[in-house]
């Protein structure tokens, strides 16, 4: 994702913004490190980072948008879309068909490697950028 070297903490960051949007500053910086939280220069660069990796949609829209003012808090797109929520929707339909769940739960849980056991998982491929 970044080849500063910060690459699973711009991740940490994408996942806290995408499943908890709408943080302020302070409190994304104490989430990131509770121990010793980031400085609002270090969550900045680290936003700036995810900003480069993601880059935008097809239309130009970022997908880490700036905020307008210091009052607005930090999100994500609504266009950005998380494999784990794709998960949860197939492994959802599933759990009610019980034991013919099995092509469901296969395509639910093949759909991170791109394949499952009912063919090509629907939407985008695991590599392309969401």
């Amino acid at each position: 994702m970044d080849s500063t070297g910060h690459g699973p903490r711009i991740a940490q960051l994408a996942a806290l913004l995408y499943f908890r949007p709408g943080r302020s500053a302070d409190v994304l910086c104490a989430h990131m490190d509770p121990v010793s939280p980031w400085s609002v220069s270090t969550l900045n660069a680290r936003l700036q980072g995810l900003r480069r990796s993601l880059g935008s949609d097809p239309v130009g829209n970022p997908y880490v948008p700036r905020r307008r003012s210091g009052d607005d808090p930090y999100r994500l797109s609504p266009s950005v879309r998380c494999d784990w929520t794709r998960f949860l929707q197939l492994a959802e339909r599933a759990l009610p068909l019980g034991p013919a769940s099995r092509t469901w739960k296969g395509r639910s849980l093949w759909c991170g490697a791109g394949r499952s056991e009912a063919g090509p998982c629907p939407g985008p491929s695991p590599t392309s950028r969401r």
